[in-house]
């Protein structure tokens, strides 16, 4: 549910980035949002490394699996920050929506060839990333025999490392290189490469499975 609610939310936002940045920091402007969201996503693991490895020493909840636990109580922040949103929207005030509804909306994406890609490949790319993520601590479980705690944190250190190296640079290797008309094809070739060699390690089931988390940011 959270890759879908994503995969809507991504690339319309990308879509308002574009649209209000500056052309020569466009590239570093989507890096900072991409690079947050997995720096997002990596303290979350973190941070529920840490409750899982508390509720497991603890035993506070009996019979029940501490990793069911943790699951629910992640869920908290969540709803206290959906609630201050939706107080801070009714304080300041929203403009008013329109009332041509999602139908509408879908059919402008489908009859505007441009927009229809580049919502497909967000939509594509969002949710590949979100199963990757939601999966990694369970395969480093699995693969390497790590305790659960162990694995949230490995998975989640991997990502808070590689994420933002890997966006940051690129969005300002992008400014660089589209300001002064350069080919980019072959490097996004080569990202294109490096993602297919992540994903053929992990299908081996090897150790280098920890390689992955890296090369998918």
């Amino acid at each position: 549910m959270l890759g879908f609610a994503q995969a809507a939310f991504g690339p319309t936002a990308l879509i308002i980035l574009a649209a209000s940045s500056p052309q020569d920091r466009l590239g570093r402007s989507t890096a900072l949002f991409t690079a947050g969201s997995a720096t997002g996503r990596s303290g979350a693991m973190i941070i529920g490394g840490g409750l899982l490895a508390v509720l497991s020493w603890s035993g506070w909840f009996g019979s029940v699996d501490p990793w069911r636990v943790a699951i629910i109580l992640m869920t908290l922040p969540n709803l206290i920050l959906a609630w201050w949103l939706w107080r801070r929207i009714r304080a300041t005030g929203a403009p008013t929506p329109s009332r041509r509804g999602l139908r509408a909306a879908v059919r402008h994406i489908a009859s505007t060839r441009a927009l229809a890609l580049h919502m497909g490949a967000g939509v594509a790319v969002i949710l590949l990333i979100q199963a990757g993520a939601g999966w990694a601590p369970s395969v480093l479980n699995r693969s390497l025999h790590f305790a659960p705690a162990t694995s949230a944190w490995v998975a989640g250190l991997v990502i808070l490392i590689a994420a933002p190296a890997g966006h940051l640079t690129a969005g300002r290797w992008l400014d660089r290189n589209v300001a002064g008309r350069r080919r980019i094809a072959p490097v996004m070739t080569l990202g294109a490469a490096l993602a297919v060699c992540g994903a053929a390690l992990m299908a081996s089931g090897d150790q280098a499975v920890l390689v992955l988390p890296g090369l998918s940011c």
